[in-house]
């Protein structure tokens, strides 16, 4: 299980999970009361755990991206040039391309018959 829940949402999850618990199970009684400490417990255990079974369905994370390191900067920066100078060396071959098959093409039949 990939983390998903941030470091200050862990925390604040964690201090309701318990305040929850303490007062669904001792302060409470009945249904309501056990309905709340059970979430309560749920919050606890998420908070303490730092992965959420819903964030994971949703596709959802509260955790801050951590800085890339500078070999990882250099490394990506360097990629996107090679991409770059290969699409304009890209973009520089198509107009030749296009010139070579305009000369290669045969004369129209227009240009035949006033040939002959």
């Amino acid at each position: 299980m990939k983390p998903n829940i941030g470091e200050g949402e862990r925390l604040i999850r964690a201090i309701l999970g318990i305040y929850a618990m303490l007062l669904g199970f001792l302060f409470i009684q009945g249904v309501v009361g056990i309905i709340l400490g059970v979430l309560g417990a749920i919050a606890f255990a998420t908070g303490a755990i730092g992965w959420c079974g819903l964030y994971a369905l949703l596709g959802k994370s509260t955790l801050e991206a951590a800085p890339a390191e500078p070999a990882q900067l250099a490394a990506a920066e360097a990629a996107e040039q090679e991409q770059l100078a290969a699409a304009e060396a890209a973009e520089q071959e198509q107009p030749a391309a296009a010139e070579a098959a305009e000369q290669e093409q045969p004369a129209s039949e227009d240009e035949v018959s006033t040939e002959s």
